[in-house]
Order: structure tokens, then sequence, then C-alpha cells
């Protein structure tokens, strides 16, 4: 892979970023030997946008930016031969679908002034789900997250539709991959632990840190040293 490929997967993007892919520089000059296995790798790399934790605005304007230097190599393409030309056709109409993919997730989905959306796709044979996904992350213990879910649909305080709904919006906001099922085996295992006595249950140790955390910042901000 060369470095201009590399960079395809950094955290810093710029709308430019897929014209510098060889198989732009290839195409455009006419002198690819390995044209098959270039464009596969730049449909790759466009997949790997998609998949990486880049911004719709961001993603959006790489792929315009694509698509409008293929349309320019294919209207200018007197020195191009028909081998070169149907794979020129080929990546813009992969690109396009992606572009109107995510102009249809931004119709469904508009943001206040202000937002950006973080959005992922997954791909399977023609189909694109685009998605939003989350900047926040989950950096504790599964479990620990599952104790917290737990004690607020036990609390009364939450109102949804299931319980279900509940915990994968709660995955979905901490940027957590797991499902409702991986929840209830996470639970089960946290209600089998065995208590050590009556007063200290052992079981949801999280819940006690977060209480105890809390009640020493409250004590520390309102009563300073005295506390």
């Amino acid at each position: 892979m060369t470095e201009n490929n590399k960079s395809l997967v950094s955290e810093s993007l710029n709308m430019f970023i897929l014209i510098e892919h060889e198989f732009f520089i290839g195409v455009e000059a006419g002198e690819l030997d390995n044209l098959k296995d270039t464009y596969a790798t730049f449909t790759k790399a466009v997949v790997m946008l998609f998949h990486g934790s880049h911004n719709k605005s961001e993603v959006h304007s790489a792929l315009i930016v694509a698509e409008d230097y293929l349309t320019i190599i294919l209207e200018d393409s007197t020195h191009l031969d028909e081998n070169f030309l149907r794979f020129v056709e080929r990546a813009i109409k992969f690109i396009k679908r992606y572009i109107d993919r995510i102009g249809e997730w931004v119709k469904n989905n508009p943001l206040n002034e202000g937002e950006v959306a973080i959005v992922s796709a997954t791909v399977s044979e023609d189909c694109i789900a685009v998605d939003e996904v989350s900047s926040i992350q989950w950096e504790g213990k599964f479990t620990e997250l599952v104790e917290l879910v737990f004690a607020l649909l036990i609390s009364g305080k939450i109102s949804a539709e299931t319980d279900a709904e509940f915990i994968r919006s709660i995955f979905r906001i901490f940027g957590v991959k797991k499902n409702v099922t991986e929840y209830y085996k996470a639970l089960k295992k946290i209600e089998e632990k065995t208590p050590k006595d009556d007063d200290a249950p052992g079981r949801c140790k999280a819940l006690r840190q977060l209480l105890e955390d809390t009640e020493k910042e409250l004590q520390r901000r309102y009563l300073g040293r005295r506390a």
C-alpha cells in the first residue's frame, strides 16, 4: 500500500484525499498496468471513509470532489482507451451510490444549527446502510454500564416503550457495540455473584463508586477542605 493509501485511514480527513489515490493518478495518466487491482483498492478506500470516525460533511465533501474529478477525466478522455473509460464510469457510479445514500440520511435526520453528525455505513453486496454513530465513548467496563442501565430501569424513572428500546438507546449514545442479548448475559453474571454479606453484597461496585465519588466531589466543592 502506498503512502497516499495509508493516509486514507488517518484521523485528519481533507476533501481531496480520494483524488490522491493511485487509481486517480494512474487513470489520468493512462498508464496503469494493474487497473483492476487498483480500482479494487480505491473502492475499499471509499468504504473505509464510511467506517472511519469522520463526520458526514467531511465524507460528503471528499466523495463529491472525487466524483467531479472523475467526471472531468471522463469528459476529457480523448487519450484514454475503452478499458480505462469503463473503470472510470464504474468508479463514478460507485461513488454516486454513497453520495446519494448520505444525502438520503441527511434529509431524514436534520440537525440543529451547529450540530455535526458522525456516520458509519454497513456495506453488503448492493446494500449501503448509513447510520449515525456517537462521538461519546464509554471507557469503563461493559458490566459497569450494565449496572447503571439496570439501576435506571428499576428506578421507575425511565419512560420507554420497552426495556430493550432504552438499552439500545444507551448503547448507541455511548458508542457501545453490544446488543440486548449481551446486556442480559452480563446482567445474569452480576446477579449470580455471591454476596459477601447483607450489608455489602458486592454485586454493584460501579454504582457504589459513583455515589462515593459524587458525594466526595460535592463535599469538596461546597464544604472545601473541611469535608
